[in-house]
């Protein structure tokens, strides 16, 4: 009776050291899942972000046109700049936002060189408009970035580090942040 009591103390230790182990396993696979959905969530945000940054500087570009026909070409050369999609990588969207930013600092330069476009309501209104989008981004860009962090933090840290291995999660990039136009200098046009 003694040997059948050891045993069934035994095989329920065993049992309940592996409904723990289930347990733990579970609630780290929905964290990893639930923190990878976060960052396709924060990528989403940031590509409609992008894409809206991309239509304003394209309005822009052509409200500025209209009173800047020397710099037709250079204006022109600004609305080649592609258009984000969901399958480009983060680096690609990076350089996206990156060379919108650049353009809308250059037109932003142009506009400043010019007394009607700096004294223009709708150019100071799409100015500020993009001072939002600026933000919108910025802020949006800290969340992913948290977010990335704490998965790529999962990844590495043990015991999660074998569910990420069992999984096969891979490490994720950062949004680096763009050079920004500032409220500052729109306000001071």
């Amino acid at each position: 009776m003694d040997n059948l009591l050891i045993f069934y103390i035994t095989a329920g230790i065993v049992v309940l050291i592996l409904v723990i182990i289930w347990v733990w396993y579970l609630i780290n696979a929905n964290s990893f899942k639930k923190n990878k959905q976060n960052i396709a969530d924060l990528m989403i945000d940031i590509d409609d972000i992008i894409v809206n940054k991309h239509n304003l500087l394209n309005l822009m570009i052509e409200q500025t046109k209209r009173s800047l026909a020397i710099e037709a070409k250079v204006l022109n050369e600004m609305l080649e700049i592609a258009v984000i999609t969901n399958s480009d990588s983060v680096e690609q969207k990076q350089d996206i936002s990156f060379q919108l930013t650049q353009s809308m600092h250059m037109l932003y330069e142009m506009i400043t060189e010019h007394k009607d476009l700096k004294t223009s309501k709708v150019i100071k209104e799409k100015l500020d408009d993009w001072i939002i989008l600026e933000e919108s981004l910025q802020s949006t860009r800290k969340l992913y970035n948290t977010n990335v962090s704490s998965f790529n933090h999962k990844i590495v840290a043990f015991p999660s580090n074998i569910i990420a291995k069992i999984k096969k999660y891979k490490r994720i990039d950062f949004f680096e942040v763009d050079i920004l136009l500032t409220k500052e200098e729109v306000d001071s046009l």
